[in-house]
């Protein structure tokens, strides 16, 4: 979580108290931060590259925020979503079962359980949606049109089947937040990224006294949301108490 959104959320956890531990292969951003601990560049599509299970590490949260990022590249090159977004997700859920389950036997009495997961969706999923389901509500059907959207939509599968598996098992419950994005914004977006988002693009232009390009007639509208918005909402839905140990979108 060295990226864009990832690394405000590691400034509010330690903010708050946390120990951070951070898995990053530094594809999207270099944001260190010497308050946490750090393993990079680690690839969630590598199990090598998990943290070892049984050699004294202890996490009670996971922040899965790890994706291959773009709409357009996606339409380009759907294996590289297919292997990251799907199949790095299904590595990571497989690992907190692992990691559970070696918890659950073992003798340590200062070894904890991850009973809480918070993911990264995007509002992808919604596709171009009927005018008439505005406002959209979690209910409203899939409509991805992208195969970033369809491995999105496929991880939150994961996350439900993650949820089920690990509340089979004895020992505590876990419970799972997705929560579906739409265009954050904010400190920190590189706008030399080609698939960067369209204010900090308007922001770099007007800083460096450049023509701000409006595409079509310029009646067009878009939902943002501002970063350390989305920080604080990802930490809210990590500590709050589910009370139905189920997985939530």
């Amino acid at each position: 979580r060295l990226g864009f959104i990832g690394s405000h959320v590691v400034d509010l956890l330690l903010h708050r108290g946390f120990s951070v531990t951070i898995l990053d292969d530094e594809s999207n951003g270099h944001n260190h931060n010497r308050f946490a601990t750090e393993m990079v560049p680690h690839d969630i599509t590598v199990v090598g590259d998990l943290p070892e299970i049984g050699n004294g590490n202890s996490f009670t949260h996971v922040i899965h925020l790890a994706a291959a990022i773009s709409v357009a590249e996606s339409m380009n090159d759907p294996d590289k979503y297919e292997r990251v977004n799907y199949g790095g997700s299904e590595k990571v859920f497989n690992w907190i079962r692992n990691y559970n389950q070696h918890v659950s036997q073992s003798d340590d009495a200062a070894a904890t359980f991850i009973q809480k997961v918070t993911a990264a969706s995007s509002a992808a999923v919604y596709g171009d949606p009927d005018p008439a389901l505005l406002p959209l509500r979690e209910t409203a059907p899939y409509g991805g049109k992208s195969p970033y959207a369809d491995t999105k939509y496929r991880m939150e599968g994961l996350m439900r089947e993650f949820v089920a598996k690990q509340n089979e098992a004895s020992g505590p419950k876990a419970s799972a937040v997705a929560l579906r994005f739409f265009n954050v914004f904010g400190p920190r977006q590189d706008p030399k990224n080609p698939y960067s988002g369209v204010i900090s693009l308007f922001l770099e232009a007007a800083l460096h006294n450049r023509d701000i390009n409006v595409l079509g007639d310029g009646e067009m509208t878009r939902d943002f949301v501002y970063v350390k918005d989305v920080a604080r909402a990802i930490v809210m839905s990590l500590l709050h108490e589910s009370t139905d140990d189920e997985a939530t979108f």
